[in-house]
């Protein structure tokens, strides 16, 4: 199984023509996974790959449009594969190239970047986690940060655009996620901008004081003239166009989208590998709660003194007799 590029050592037999359907398929993975990190070059550049390292991730609707083909051509092309010409691991290697490249493409086909705003995994909450980590080994990785971070910049007026399509198109998020945003970018457009995320970032080991002064300066000219001026117009989008019009909060699930057991689904699929909808897996959820109970009520009257499901409960909620304290309460028991 290959998906992060690279050759396998075994060898296939040929298919009719001459084709090699092991080498079909090491290519059409190591073209998944170098298409993966070009799109992604800040996920490459923490896994260690320094060839993207002056790109941010694009937001844009054209970058997003590109990546939904490429996918969905990845995914066809896997499919295409004869299954029953392959080894066991080739079967796997196809399967995996198939379901990985075309989940990506369903899943970017909702969209969800028209109503991105996330207080929890949004950008302005992950960058300051992020920017400490990234490994700069040399003086030319430290100056294409520059170029990175004007990238950040411009993501982030690529994000503005595409809430707005989502105020037009009558997607937006819901209030506590859009009041939450806001008040972490106030925090971060108050910091002072010594203090920014972007002055933190790992410098070589072997930059002298004098380089690391250069590269702070440089570093603040881009924060104070760039950056900071995106997260403003972001910030000011948030409170005077999405936020007006922001959905309930007790209207916050996807449920409450127009299309938005279709978006479940699909992110369903692409983090289960199973094609359900949201209600089945609640109905699966249900019915094994049932069967749960069922077994409370058969053991229940050895273990607590009782069979009534709802009094188990209690117990269990309330009775700190029977709960552990510690690591070797729990070990003793077992024991």
């Amino acid at each position: 199984l290959i998906l992060g590029g690279g050759k396998r050592n075994s060898v296939t037999p040929s298919a009719p023509g001459g084709r090699t359907l092991n080498q079909d398929l090491a290519n059409l993975a190591d073209e998944y996974w170098e298409y993966k990190l070009k799109t992604h070059p800040t996920e490459a550049h923490f896994l260690g790959d320094f060839r993207y390292i002056d790109q941010f991730e694009d937001s844009s609707r054209a970058a997003e449009d590109a990546k939904i083909l490429n996918y969905r051509s990845i995914a066809t092309r896997a499919a295409e594969v004869p299954p029953d010409q392959l080894t066991s691991d080739e079967q796997t290697t196809r399967e995996v190239l198939t379901y990985f490249a075309g989940t990506e493409a369903a899943v970017l086909e909702t969209r969800q970047e028209e109503f991105g705003v996330d207080p929890i995994f949004g950008f302005q909450a992950s960058i300051h986690m992020l920017v400490p980590r990234l490994t700069l080994e040399t003086p030319e990785h430290a100056d294409a940060m520059m170029d990175k971070y004007v990238g950040f910049a411009e993501m982030v007026d690529q994000s503005i655009e595409r809430l707005r399509e989502g105020v037009e198109s009558g997607r937006v998020n819901a209030e506590f996620a859009v009041s939450s945003t806001i008040e972490q970018l106030d925090v971060w457009l108050a910091t002072p901008v010594a203090d920014d995320t972007f002055l933190k970032a790992s410098l070589p080991s072997d930059y002298s004081n004098a380089d690391r002064h250069d590269w702070t300066n440089r570093a603040t000219a881009v924060v104070t003239d760039v950056i900071r001026p995106a997260l403003k117009r972001y910030r000011d989008l948030l409170a005077d166009v999405v936020l007006p019009i922001a959905r309930p909060n007790e209207s916050a699930g996807l449920w409450a989208l127009a299309d938005g057991d279709l978006v479940y689904s699909r992110l369903i699929e692409q983090y289960t590998t199973m094609p359900l909808q949201a209600g089945e897996i609640h109905q699966i959820g249900l019915a094994q709660i049932a069967r749960l109970e069922e077994e409370y009520a058969e053991y229940g009257p050895a273990a607590v003194g009782t069979d009534n499901v709802q009094e188990i409960y209690n117990i269990l909620r309330t009775d700190t007799s029977i709960t552990h304290t510690s690591g070797a309460d729990i070990i003793a028991q077992c024991q």
